[in-house]
């Protein structure tokens, strides 16, 4: 027999034993690690709450066609340079972002009680996190670029 599980997706509940199962007893949430199956710990329990409850932020898109034109801007140097330039500039926010929050964490003597929001924080630093930007902005605007030119 083959079975196909396909991967979770956001919303997907969490999926518990039903039955008692050798010495395991009903309730008992199973985790896939590396090439075997085990009981989940804690930290992988949170993370199956965390994306059950994403079922209510699911985005619902709808696509229709409206009259007009769209505007192609010639892929010059100088509109690269500006496009990248922006999307560097929000992407490196986050980086702010996360500072301020740990900063105000630290200053907490509650946050042990707060939820928890991330289960494992980004351990890049601010110039590592610089260096990720600006390899995904340049390979993307040379995939850009490519087909730009295939027209």
């Amino acid at each position: 027999m083959l079975v196909d599980v396909s991967p979770p997706r956001w919303g997907d509940l969490i999926h518990p034993l039903h039955k008692e199962y050798e010495s395991y007893r009903p309730g008992t949430v199973f985790h896939r690690y590396a090439g075997k199956t085990e009981p989940a710990r804690p930290a992988e329990i949170y993370a199956l709450t965390e994306r059950a409850r994403r079922a209510t932020k699911r985005v619902n898109v709808a696509v229709t066609m409206t009259t007009g034109t769209v505007a192609v801007l010639a892929p010059t140097e100088d509109v690269r340079r500006t496009i990248t330039d922006s999307l560097r500039e929000v992407m490196m926010r986050q980086v702010e972002t996360a500072e301020e929050k740990k900063k105000a964490a630290a200053s907490d003597p509650y946050r042990a009680f707060g939820s928890l929001q991330v289960l494992w924080p980004d351990s890049r630093s601010p110039e590592d996190f610089r260096q990720e930007v600006d390899e995904y902005l340049s390979t993307s605007i040379s995939r850009c670029s490519m087909l730009w030119r295939r027209r």
